[in-house]
């Protein structure tokens, strides 16, 4: 009787690649429902990365933005600093 060939990592991971690639068509397959556009729409934001110009852009803008003296809470409810 012949000893049994060690499983390579190859072999391991197949498995688990194709179950990966299996629920990633199923989910493609589905329709999904939404309750509102705006889900549809943060859904939609959420799956979608910005052009790295305008995330570049965006963050330059909100720098150049004043910053308070104090904070909301601070201005708020009183409290120093």
């Amino acid at each position: 009787m012949e000893p049994t060939p060690p499983i390579t990592r190859l072999a391991q991971t197949r498995p688990q690649l194709e179950q990966q690639q299996h629920q990633q068509t199923a989910a493609a397959q589905t329709g999904l429902q939404f309750a509102s556009p705006e889900e549809m729409l943060r859904y939609d934001a959420a799956q979608t990365a910005p052009p790295v110009t305008v995330e570049q852009r965006l963050k330059d803008s909100i720098a150049r933005e004043p910053r308070p003296r104090r904070s909301w809470w601070r201005r708020l409810f009183g409290g120093q600093a």
